[in-house]
């Protein structure tokens, strides 16, 4: 699979301090051995791609269920802290994504300006290992959080 990578100049700067997206960007392969799950399952595999396009993040997520099922889901972010419009779904109308240091990226889903979900990705300090967790309520009340552990692409 190849994927090209445009050079973009995607920094946030908060208090005279200036954080890059660039960390984040990749091919990130699932360690499902080392993933935690509340709600459902953990996948058999994965792999989660941030590439930038324009002045998004495309983000492109591609897993096997533990049933063996495959899925494919890719959405778009902008990390700069505001709300952007999320289409074509029935749980979330708008998703702000923030860059809230040099290793945190936090993705909050909103449904009538409240929000329903979030996902927090930590990137390890060597920079090649991303933990992602997860967290919301479902439709019942129940809150749950599943920690998913992803390793870079490349990075040895």
């Amino acid at each position: 699979m190849g994927i090209v990578y445009a050079t973009i100049n995607l920094e946030v700067t908060m208090s005279n301090v200036q954080f890059s997206i660039t960390p984040f960007l990749g091919i990130w392969a699932l360690d499902p051995a080392q993933s935690d799950y509340q709600l459902g399952a953990p996948p058999q595999q994965g792999t989660y791609q941030l590439v930038p396009e324009g002045e998004q993040i495309a983000v492109a997520m591609d897993w096997t269920d533990a049933a063996g099922k495959d899925f494919h889901m890719v959405y778009y972010m902008i990390p700069d802290g505001q709300d952007h419009p999320y289409p074509d779904s029935p749980a979330v109308d708008a998703i702000q994504t923030t860059l809230l240091d040099a290793r945190t990226l936090e993705t909050l889903s909103k449904k009538d300006g409240k929000i329903v979900a979030s996902g927090l990705r930590e990137l390890a300090d060597d920079g090649k290992t991303m933990r992602v967790i997860q967290s919301g309520v479902t439709p019942d009340g129940q809150t749950f959080a599943n920690v998913a552990l992803y390793h870079k692409h490349g990075a040895s």
